[in-house]
């Protein structure tokens, strides 16, 4: 949902693969759907690897403030028996554009490959954390993820209310 309750966000697939991708649509349901472009189309997640595409899993608007789009996003790729998985998290501008990666990898070797990627954002709305076996903290304005932990496969970030501390699991 928008900041100010008039939109809402959503990830829809269609057969034509140019219709996949990031909608805002209309909360009062008057948007035409058939006429409407998703605003981040899932080609905006460009997740290549080896030379083939990657397939988006999952594409989820993880916030929406009146400066910015938090987006999370899955991919993989199989080859052969094996499926490469590939995470990302970007932020965009409130309209969808201006997108940019803030982290992007290809995990190897977790005990449980559900655990990598989630996410959590500061009170203050200034930057991320994020899990990749150990946690990271990249400012939503971009530049390089500081590591934060560094032993143990660590996942679901909590923030305490004014951000100064970070529970999780481990």
């Amino acid at each position: 949902m928008s900041p100010d309750g008039l939109k809402v966000a959503v990830y829809l697939t269609h057969s034509d693969s140019a219709k996949k991708g990031i909608y805002v649509l209309s909360a009062d349901g008057s948007t035409n759907l058939a006429t409407t472009a998703p605003v981040l189309p899932e080609t905006i997640f460009g997740l290549r690897g080896g030379g083939s595409f990657f397939n988006v899993d999952t594409a989820e608007l993880e916030s929406w403030t009146p400066t910015g789009l938090l987006l999370y996003s899955v991919a993989r790729r199989e080859n052969g028996i094996q499926v490469v998985a590939q995470y990302e998290w970007s932020a965009a501008n409130p309209d969808g554009t201006g997108q940019r990666s803030l982290a992007q990898w290809a995990p190897t070797a977790f005990t449980n490959i559900n655990d990598v990627g989630s996410g959590a954002l500061s009170p203050d709305k200034s930057h991320l954390v994020y899990s990749s076996k150990n946690f990271f903290r990249v400012p939503l304005v971009g530049g390089s993820p500081q590591q934060l932990t560094s032993a143990g496969t660590n996942f679901a970030p909590t923030f305490n209310s004014d951000g100064s501390r970070i529970a999780f699991m481990s």
